[in-house]
């Protein structure tokens, strides 16, 4: 199974400035080039030190091994970070 995108990401409402949740959406290709699209949540919790802590829940079950799909999510969102897409979507609003 290969990530394409996470697409459709909107912040949910938080009330702590570190910890900031959204919404999203996953699109995953699998080796006969079907696509699938599921809707996730995911927050993303800024230390003071190091990496952010990225927890990520699938809102429908992929009926796929999550284990491998999890950990490419969590490292495209990581990217996403680095790259100022997350943080450009605050400023859109």
């Amino acid at each position: 199974m290969q990530l394409v995108d996470i697409d459709k990401i909107e912040e949910v409402g938080s009330h702590v400035h570190y910890l900031k949740s959204y919404k999203g959406s996953v699109i995953l290709m699998d080796k006969h080039s079907k696509v699938f699209r599921f809707s996730i949540n995911f927050s993303i919790e800024h230390k003071p030190v190091g990496e952010p802590l990225i927890k990520v829940a699938f809102l429908e079950h992929p009926h796929l091994p999550v284990i491998g799909i999890l950990k490419k999510v969590k490292e495209k969102i990581l990217e996403m970070v680095k790259n100022g897409v997350i943080a450009s979507l605050n400023k859109k609003k």
